[in-house]
């Protein structure tokens, strides 16, 4: 029976790798590893994205209890995790 696989998510999360590696017969292994990489990136991306914007003076726009928040960048708190380097942003 045919499928149908819908991939969603921001840009740079991985959409077309996924979608070209899907084509191909993986393990669910395989697929949980990838999944994890892609994870891992995301949250990268995000915690350097942040902490440009606090070290630039720059506020965030954030979704809080269903209602959009502003953060200034003085707000910011610093992001020191393993997501995070420094020498990346």
């Amino acid at each position: 029976m045919p499928s149908l696989d819908i991939i969603g998510g921001a840009n740079g999360s991985g959409k077309t790798t996924v979608s070209i590696l899907s084509r191909y017969k993986m393990t669910e292994e395989e697929m949980k590893k990838l999944h994890s990489k892609i994870d891992v990136g995301v949250k990268a991306a995000i915690a350097a994205a942040i902490e440009r914007h606090r070290r630039l003076g720059q506020s965030i726009s954030i979704m809080q209890n269903g209602k959009i928040v502003t953060i200034t960048a003085d707000k910011i708190a610093v992001i020191q995790n393993q997501y995070h380097s420094e020498s990346k942003v």
